[in-house]
């Protein structure tokens, strides 16, 4: 089929939607799998003819390929009718919040007032605190954007941003306009266990998120797999295929047959989590010991034998990185020594003798009166894996107070 035959399909198809005004609206779930409930749902609409059948998915709907009139009346008819079908679930249950998808821009460009469209909301018996207003993050440099999320929030309005992750600035995005909710695809967490950039640059947009109090949807959930991952990293929220199909499943039975699933996956993680918890613990343990053991030998050694000394304890304690001392001041009095790849120890150049680590957490927490510190996982020097430091105390001969310096790879890395 030629470009133009596809194009006059295509208007042909959607035209027949409207004349009809024949859109249904299905609703998607977004779970909330740490509570085992569901926070709302996402309107889906598709036109269909008499006999129920689809002739004219999301894709044609709200194609660019249609002209702007044609859009404002697609944009338009499924608003209205997606307020009209949520109204039976809004009845039913309490607090569940309506996901809305939204384009301002075309109505902005039609002189279609959001003034208009609250009317149509109030008309409808919802409060718009009900309603999370949904924004392609890719739309966000419209002109406008600004001043129409602005509007809706002042109306008490939720605001939700799709794909945010996928182009540029949208870190930004989220802190300059404040949304409740943002969304990101299954491209961005799937296969979290090859790691790579994907899994830093999620870990950060989830920290960033709650420390503004926006709450983070992991959407596209396709398998058992998909949920894991995703409370794995602290997204709790959550929708997706998984959760509103089950084989054999009929209608009438979907409300329970996602919330089994979600049953399902909170199980699952919590097992997960206690049992990876315990693991952690019991390996603190053993670093905890093996950091205890080059102490005691330590506190009967001279300064003059250091590195030889640190050079043996790297040597018979394989979990042990690099190890390096500083005195009471936090200054190196040692080399670092490490273990290399081919299982040799060596000592690193760039961590000289006289170093000032005096301003490093691992000395000013000891400092500050604590026996040992461990410090967050972050990217080690010698090796691929993410490490830690356990910094602990000890004293000389002479009665000076040293601390033992040994990194550890981190056990969740």
């Amino acid at each position: 089929m030629n470009e133009s035959h596809k194009d006059e399909n295509l208007l042909s198809d959607v035209r027949k939607v409207l004349e009809a005004k024949s859109v249904s609206v299905l609703f998607q779930p977004i779970v909330d799998v740490s509570s085992v409930g569901v926070i709302g749902f996402e309107a889906f609409a598709r036109g269909i003819n008499k006999d129920g059948k689809t002739i004219a998915d999301a894709s044609y709907l709200f194609s660019d390929e249609l002209d702007l009139n044609t859009r404002l009346k697609v944009e338009l008819l499924c608003f209205r009718n997606s307020l009209e079908s949520f109204q039976a679930i809004n009845k039913k249950y309490d607090g569940m919040v309506l996901f809305l998808n939204m384009n301002p821009f075309i109505f902005r460009k039609k002189g279609i007032s959001l003034e208009s469209l609250h009317q149509k909301v109030i008309e409808f018996g919802f409060e718009p605190s009900s309603i999370a207003l949904e924004f392609e993050c890719g739309r966000l440099e419209d002109p406008g954007a600004l001043e129409d999320i602005t509007y809706c929030k002042k109306q008490n309005y939720l605001i939700s941003f799709d794909n945010i992750g996928s182009g540029p600035g949208d870190f930004e995005k989220m802190l300059k306009y404040g949304p409740h909710f943002i969304k990101v695809n299954r491209d961005l967490y799937q296969s979290l266990e090859k790691k790579g950039y994907k899994l830093d640059f999620l870990k950060t947009l989830v920290d960033i998120a709650k420390a503004h109090s926006v709450s983070v949807i992991g959407k596209g959930v396709e398998s058992r797999n998909d949920a894991i991952s995703l409370m794995q990293m602290q997204i709790c929220a959550q929708q997706g295929f998984y959760y509103t199909h089950e084989k054999g499943m009929k209608d009438k039975d979907t409300a329970m047959g996602f919330s089994k699933r979600i049953r399902d996956v909170y199980n699952s993680y919590r097992e997960n989590l206690y049992t990876s918890v315990t693991k952690k613990r019991d390996t603190f343990r053993e670093f905890h010991r093996t950091v205890q053991r080059g102490v005691r030998k330590l506190e009967s050694q001279g300064a003059a034998t250091y590195n030889e000394s640190l050079s043996k304890y790297v040597g018979d304690n394989s979990e042990v990185v690099s190890a390096f001392i500083l005195d009471e001041k936090g200054r190196q009095v040692s080399s670092r020594v490490h273990r290399k790849e081919d299982g040799s120890i060596s000592r690193l150049s760039v961590s000289q003798n006289g170093a000032d680590h005096s301003l490093q957490d691992y000395y000013v927490y000891l400092e500050s009166g604590f026996e040992k510190f461990v410090t967050k996982p972050a990217p080690s020097r010698f090796i691929e894996d993410k490490t830690c430091l356990i910094s602990n105390s000890f004293f000389t001969l002479e009665g000076k107070r040293m601390v033992l310096v040994a990194e550890f790879v981190y056990p969740d890395s």
